[in-house]
């Protein structure tokens, strides 16, 4: 979705400048349609938190050792990922928690993080429909890795005929 210098989506830009009274302004010269657009917007997408808590290579890091090895504490996860600080992997855990990918179980003084695989459902469901691109184009692919065999396979045994019949030509003896 395209966007205005105000962060506006265009639609909602259109709809605001079309309004026949002045709006009500507030700070900055904002008006009431204004933010209420914006909070709009923020609601609406607060639905792909999960989206965006995947988007980082991090964040699907952590999920792949939270699957790999089941629930671990936040040290355990610090360790395993030496290339980030301690801060940035709690902040990471931090949105993952919020998008309900992973849950914290506080024991004593530590927190042990659990992956909440039935929240990735809606994430599966929408790559469901990418399976059949994928399943075609590894068909294509696999139809033309065999021509290509298929093909170096009669070509190699018409050198080999070629060959036997040149060293079993007449004229050479």
């Amino acid at each position: 979705m395209l966007l205005n210098k105000f962060s506006l989506p265009c639609e909602m830009s259109q709809m605001i400048k079309k309004q026949s009274a002045p709006p009500l302004t507030f700070s900055k010269g904002f008006s009431l349609t204004y933010h209420i657009t914006i909070w709009l917007y923020i609601i609406l997408m607060s639905e792909s938190t999960s989206f965006r808590a995947i988007a980082d290579t991090n964040r699907r890091i952590i999920l792949d050792l939270l699957r790999d090895e089941g629930p671990l504490r936040a040290g355990d996860l610090v360790a395993r990922l030496p290339h980030i600080s301690q801060p940035a992997v709690s902040k990471h855990l931090r949105i993952l928690r919020e998008s309900k990918l992973v849950r914290a179980e506080k024991i004593g003084r530590e927190q042990l993080y659990h992956l909440e695989p039935m929240n990735l459902s809606p994430i599966a469901a929408w790559l469901a429909h990418y399976e059949p691109l994928w399943e075609q184009r590894l068909a294509t692919l696999k139809e033309l890795v065999e021509s290509e065999e298929t093909e170096e396979i009669t070509l190699s045994k018409q050198r080999e005929e070629h060959i036997d019949e040149s060293s079993n030509d007449p004229q050479d003896n």
